[in-house]
């Protein structure tokens, strides 16, 4: 949906402005995953943020799995998960797998 979207967000500013025109002729983007670690972190921010995984999980993530929810997301510091970490955020990716892309909208929005 990210596409679609910001080629409409430059259209629409292309009606409104007078003066400068977006003139896009292709957009590309890189890897998205610059890093694991980072990856890892926000990946369970973004499941609590949009209530495809629970508090009790999104908790007992941050309680096992020491980096996250430390706001430490550019940190060069590698972090080695423990097996109960690992669990628990096995447990959130299959509350994300289960969880119907097409027809899911979150009950609020943060």
């Amino acid at each position: 949906h990210f596409i679609p979207n910001l080629a409409n967000a430059f259209l629409d500013d292309n009606k409104q402005s007078k003066q400068s025109k977006f003139n896009l002729k292709g957009l590309v983007f890189g890897n998205s995953m610059l890093r694991k670690k980072l990856d890892d972190i926000t990946k369970i921010d973004f499941f609590f943020s949009w209530e495809m995984i629970n508090i009790s999980l999104y908790n007992e993530i941050k309680k096992e799995c020491n980096a996250i929810g430390k706001n430490n997301y550019f940190s060069s510091i590698k972090t080695t998960w423990s097996e109960k970490c690992k669990n628990v955020v096995f447990e959130a990716d299959l509350a994300n797998i289960k969880t119907d892309a097409h027809n899911y909208s979150p009950q609020k929005l943060f």
